[in-house]
């Protein structure tokens, strides 16, 4: 008991000692790496170059992050994250980091033994589908028409976190549109595979006694049959409830959420809806993006860090 009230003076103290005199507190906020990749992929999706100092900047970052077995963590002091590691790979490839360098050939090597890059969560997935890398069809089913759902049923979209909706309302629409943004042989991830990718259906397979993820899987394999008989009258209604939802909700300050994930699903699910990049709601979302940026030298903590709010360090 005198421990733990000792803990608690010793965080109190800390508290005050880092307040600001006008009362606050400011503390840095630093994701794992797949922020930075994300960042890196998404210029890619919107064909925009990247500024080559800056892009020397999220490479440095990326790779001093590299554990030393190849991979990439999720959290501080982690083991390699196939998830993370794949995107940090694709990243690098996209920013032109050859295969056959060092550090690229242990982080494909590391991501092989997990699994290769059919092991990824659905967001990764949907992201190689996104570059053709993978069939859209092995990413779980995202259906437009869950828009639709009333209140009183057992899920809607007002049922998860706002944090959620504002991530997958706009998969819905990639989802339902399914673009591919095609990329030059080089750019591409295959080599991550243990088998030619193409020849996957689905990335998931049941598990005896896993009752809940099976049940998941059934779900989902019914969806992907149901939706090919959906109307076309009714999917395009979906997606305009969908692109209402995020113009309304990006109108403000900050971007969609204020989270980087939501803004740039956001962005991409605009252009893929036609939008061009002078378009005021592109414009707003873009600079959205772009306001996370924070200069080297605008932070005491690290001359190397470029993004601090979103969590997209350099």
């Amino acid at each position: 008991m005198k421990n733990l009230k000792q803990a608690i003076v010793n965080a109190i103290n800390r508290f005050i000692i880092i307040q600001k005199k006008e009362g606050y507190w400011v503390f840095d906020l630093e994701a794992d790496t797949t922020i930075t990749s994300e960042y890196i992929i998404l210029q890619r999706f919107l064909g925009k170059e990247i500024d080559p100092d800056l892009k020397n900047r999220l490479s440095r970052y990326i790779c001093s992050k590299q554990l030393p077995d190849g991979g990439w963590p999720i959290y501080e002091k982690s083991a390699a994250n196939v998830s993370a590691s794949v995107k940090a790979y694709f990243a690098l490839k996209l920013i032109g980091d050859s295969p056959e360098l060092s550090h690229m050939a242990k982080a494909r090597k590391l991501i092989l033994s997990l699994g290769g890059a059919a092991n990824v969560n659905v967001f990764t997935r949907i992201t190689l589908a996104l570059f053709g890398q993978i069939p859209w069809h092995t990413a779980p089913a995202m259906p437009v028409e869950i828009m639709f759902l009333p209140k009183w049923f057992f899920f809607n979209i007002n049922k998860v976190s706002y944090w959620s909706r504002t991530v997958i309302v706009p998969l819905l629409i990639l989802y339902a549109k399914r673009p591919i943004c095609l990329l030059r042989p080089e750019e591409g991830v295959t080599e991550l595979f243990l088998e030619p990718p193409d020849n996957l259906f689905h990335l998931d397979h049941c598990i005896p006694g896993h009752f809940s993820r099976n049940l998941f899987i059934l779900l989902d394999r019914i969806l992907k049959r149901i939706e090919r008989l959906i109307p076309q009258a009714v999917r395009k209604k979906g997606i305009r409830l969908a692109q209402s939802w995020i113009l309304d909700h990006m109108q403000c300050k900050g971007g969609l959420g204020a989270i980087f994930p939501a803004m740039a699903n956001a962005v991409m699910a605009l252009k893929v809806l036609g939008y061009p990049d002078n378009h005021p709601d592109m414009v707003r979302g873009i600079k959205a993006i772009n306001d996370l940026l924070v200069s080297p030298t605008a932070t005491r903590l690290s001359a190397s860090r470029v993004f601090r709010r979103s969590g997209i360090p350099a």
